[in-house]
């Protein structure tokens, strides 16, 4: 990455490690062909993950919604009164509702993909594109993917950066799983052409490490392709970020991800601090105040931080 002279490592277990998954299962990839029930659980385990980012204010209902909703609630609640105490499960959420209505059909595209070869680039992004289109029809009914009459829309002007954030999100979490061999030969090739997860932070990090773009102000209103604007385009900011990473052979794109995410955060929080705490130098329209602000944005991280100590001690009681 361009901020630093650092070498991030692309071994898995180097980078899963960048990546805290909170209540992580202990299932395992395998190589043999019988073992889709493991799959399938990575895949759920997966999915309910990435809802958790999926970001629900951003979304428009239509009519339709709360009356669906509303079955399916019941009719799950009627459900959790017949089983004993211990095996009632989780209360019902929009997120399990969600996660039935894709079902198998959506679950499939991921257990599949894992069962068969993996794909070489271009495919591997035709898979994509048909299961992020896959999502959004279950949600919006705007292709031909699922059955309207049994699974009508819910949702209204529902973009393509709401089915990448799920679809890249479920890939982040499924290689944070093991194997029971070999990872880097036998499962690495499987995410070798995954995509980066655009999402507020790695739009911020996109901004700052491969100008001279300006990013879109919100991931969730990414378009697939065709906008006027290049820059709300998703195969705008995938084909960037694939030139930007392609002289780096330690580490995809997808595995730099898991480094980027945390480090902006970091980044922009630190930076925020200074800025509030010394108003006097990085505030301003005056020449000083942006110059000062300029290079305090370009400091490598570990130099950022520093001065974030630094600071700190300049306020400590003498």
């Amino acid at each position: 990455m361009k901020e630093n002279a650092k070498v991030y490592s692309g071994l898995h277990s180097d980078v899963i490690r960048q990546f805290e998954m909170k209540g992580k299962k202990d299932y395992r990839f395998r190589a043999s062909k019988d073992n889709e029930d493991t799959l399938r659980l990575m895949v759920q385990y997966a999915l309910k993950k990435a809802f958790a980012d999926f970001n629900f204010r951003t979304l428009e209902k239509n009519n339709r919604f709360k009356s669906l909703y509303k079955s399916w609630e019941d009719k799950r609640k009627a459900e959790r009164r017949k089983l004993p105490r211990g095996l009632k499960g989780a209360e019902p959420t929009v997120t399990g509702y969600l996660m039935q209505r894709l079902g198998e059909k959506f679950e499939n595209r991921f257990v599949k993909y894992f069962q068969e070869d993996p794909l070489p680039e271009t495919e591997f992004d035709d898979w994509h594109h048909t299961t992020c289109q896959m999502f959004l029809d279950n949600l919006d009914g705007k292709n031909d993917f699922q059955d309207k009459t049994l699974y009508p829309p819910i949702y209204k002007n529902l973009k393509y950066g709401k089915a990448q954030k799920i679809v890249n999100m479920m890939f982040k979490h499924l290689y944070c799983f093991n194997s029971e061999e070999n990872w880097e030969d036998k499962w690495a090739p499987y995410f070798q052409h995954c995509h980066i997860t655009l999402d507020n932070f790695t739009l911020e990090w996109f901004e700052r490490q491969v100008p001279p773009h300006k990013r879109i102000e919100s991931w969730s209103n990414l378009d697939y392709d065709g906008a006027v604007v290049e820059t709300e385009n998703y195969l705008f900011y995938l084909e960037k970020i694939r030139k930007f990473f392609q002289d780096k052979e330690n580490l995809t794109a997808f595995q730099a991800e898991f480094y980027i995410w945390p480090e902006i955060q970091l980044r922009l929080a630190a930076e925020a601090f200074l800025f509030e705490l010394n108003p006097k130098t990085y505030k301003g329209m005056g020449k000083k105040p942006q110059e000062a602000k300029m290079k305090l944005l370009k400091l490598p991280v570990e130099e950022l931080i520093q001065e974030v100590k630094d600071t700190i001690k300049e306020y400590q009681p003498r």
